[in-house]
């Protein structure tokens, strides 16, 4: 009884340090810092219901959303997981900076576990007698050079396999380049994913375009006692090859960390924007099938023609209040058009004003919001009222009253009763 007792206390009580239960890792400084109104996405980096806890934005999560909301999610990756209260990206999502549903999502950062890192390995062929054996041992560095162009990763081959020590994850270490170009990043190892045999062990950098070479790089492990073996060259360098961007692949390696590659999505949309361009579509797999394809920045679907055609306006927006309940823009137009806001708040609760005067929220590509504004100078408000509030407040007014009653009723009858039996008269 005492151990099962014991037992069941170390699996529910929190005995957990405060720190390690929702540690601020580099990654998540990171994004706090940069990430702004702005959402980011995750790959298998983490539970995605946690980003509430560090007040950032991201498309999945643990909440009620929309069923339009999930297509979207669904037309981002058809293997992610989605339930009536859960969402989230599965690990290995391809071309993350090419999916132009993001962008209507707002989805500047796209986040990795370290081992993900996105682009082609270009080895340079090492002939066999050239090659030899490289045991790196703990403390020691080992380096190798690569040629100059764009860089976003080394990769280098561990014939052995790696396995951490139980309970310290191995940390790889990379430095490259010198002088002021030099640049430095680190991925750890975690114990329950070891490297296999021969497997190809990669580490990210900030993206960097390294204009003259070949460029020097170092390696190093900590958190081993044992030695590393690495391929290797005759000369006592490890055999190593730059992982490079693919053209035009949209993304760029802002942040890299032991447990995280953070890159910048070039062509992520504002969430509160301005379309000078609306279009009517009315079916909505079509609507998702053209956003999956991808539109204009300045264009919004709409579902019916209910309201104005936007004209092609421009214009400047500048957001005034970003909270949970309220939303307030300043927009300058030289024409009609929409102020844009890609989140799922075209439902009961929410409202819109334009100068104080009612207007209709309307949906918006599938699954936001936008609000119609005429050209000039206008100040655009959104704010939440949970339907039904005051209905409810109003009938636990009541229903304290009328318990209040039943309660105090009886006893001032009950005191009458006592007063009646005692009197002398």
């Amino acid at each position: 009884m005492i151990a099962q007792s014991t037992m069941f206390a170390r699996e529910v009580l929190p005995l957990t340090d405060r720190d390690d239960f929702y540690p601020v890792t580099p990654a998540h400084a990171f994004l706090k810092e940069h990430l702004g109104e702005e959402r980011y996405g995750a790959s298998g980096w983490e539970h995605s219901a946690v980003a509430d806890h560090y007040r950032l934005r991201t498309p999945t999560g643990h909440e009620f959303t929309s069923p339009e909301w999930k297509e979207l999610i669904a037309a981002v990756s058809p293997d992610a997981q989605l339930s009536t209260t859960y969402s989230d990206f599965p690990a290995g999502v391809p071309t993350p900076g090419r999916l132009p549903v993001l962008d209507q999502l707002s989805v500047r950062y796209w986040v990795t576990q370290p081992q993900e890192v996105i682009g082609a390995a270009k080895p340079t062929p090492v002939p066999l007698a050239q090659r030899q054996p490289l045991t790196v041992m703990p403390g020691r560095q080992v380096t190798c050079q690569v040629p100059k162009g764009d860089l976003r990763g080394i990769e280098v081959t561990v014939p052995d396999g790696l396995k951490p020590r139980a309970q310290t994850p191995t940390v790889v270490r990379v430095s490259v380049g010198a002088g002021a170009e030099k640049v430095t990043s680190e991925r750890a190892i975690a114990v329950n994913r070891p490297l296999r045999r021969g497997e190809k062990l990669r580490v990210a950098v900030p993206d960097h375009r390294f204009t003259t070479g070949p460029v020097p790089v170092t390696i190093t492990f900590a958190g081993k006692r044992k030695p590393v073996h690495l391929a290797g060259r005759i000369d006592g360098s490890a055999i190593c090859a730059p992982v490079r961007p693919e053209r035009g692949d949209g993304l760029r390696v802002v942040h890299a960390s032991a447990g995280a590659v953070v890159y910048e999505r070039a062509s992520a949309l504002p969430r509160i924007r301005w379309a000078g361009t609306s279009e009517v579509v009315t079916d909505g797999a079509t609507r998702v099938q053209r956003l999956t394809e991808g539109v204009e920045p300045g264009t919004v679907l709409l579902d019916d023609s209910s309201t104005p055609a936007a004209s092609g306006s421009t214009a400047e927006v500048d957001v005034r209040r970003d909270e949970a309940e309220t939303i307030s823009a300043s927009v300058t137009a030289d024409g009609a058009g929409y102020l844009v806001v890609a989140d799922s708040i075209a439902r009961p609760g929410w409202s819109a004003t334009v100068d104080g005067r009612p207007v209709d929220l309307v949906a918006a590509s599938h699954a936001l919001a936008a609000v119609p504004v005429p050209d000039g100078t206008h100040t655009v408000t959104l704010s939440y009222d949970a339907p039904g509030l005051r209905t409810g407040a109003v009938v636990s007014l009541l229903g304290a009253l009328v318990t209040l009653g039943l309660l105090v009723v009886p006893a001032l009858v009950g005191r009458r009763r006592s007063r009646r039996r005692v009197d002398p008269s």
